[in-house]
């Protein structure tokens, strides 16, 4: 009985194999190192923040360009707005205020999340066992550190 390799890809070019009982065992030895599991929720905390920085700065973008069609398709009403403003408590104006903003950063969250839904940006996960996998991997095969490592194992050999 012969035993199955796993092809192993760097840029869709294929430059090695290695047995599949191998590659299993660099993948236990990842699952079982404790850091990278902390690597892994400090990574999703970076995606967290980067998600609300993006949501912020959008609101600003968002009420410019609200601002900019209100002025050209309807200066009117944009005039009432200005008359409406002035003429309200200063409470009423910071309620106004928090509202706007309130719906301004869901909406701009909403565009942050759409946009990384359809690849705008890149959310910045980095996946930290699979850093140590194909860093492991490329130590084994000699293979040079750039590009995206693939690995293929066979049907038949991953029960």
């Amino acid at each position: 009985m012969s035993a199955a390799i796993a092809r192993v890809y760097v840029n869709n070019v294929e430059v090695g194999s290695l047995p599949v009982e191998q590659y299993q065992a660099i993948v236990q030895q990842a699952r079982a190192d404790k850091r990278l599991y902390v690597g892994q929720a400090l990574s999703a905390l970076n995606v967290l923040y980067r998600f609300l920085v993006k949501a912020l700065f959008m609101v600003p973008v968002f009420y410019f360009v609200v601002l900019l069609v209100l002025e050209v398709g309807s200066p009117s009403d944009m005039t009432d707005f200005i008359t409406a403003m002035q003429q309200a408590t200063p409470a009423e104006v910071n309620h106004t205020i928090r509202m706007m903003l309130g719906w301004g950063f869901m909406f701009s969250a909403i565009c942050v999340f759409f946009a990384w839904g359809l690849g705008g940006f890149s959310t910045g996960y980095v996946d930290p066992f699979d850093v140590k996998i194909a860093g492991r991997i490329r130590s084994l095969l000699e293979v040079p550190a750039e590009g995206a490592l693939r690995v293929e194992i066979p049907k038949n050999a991953e029960q």
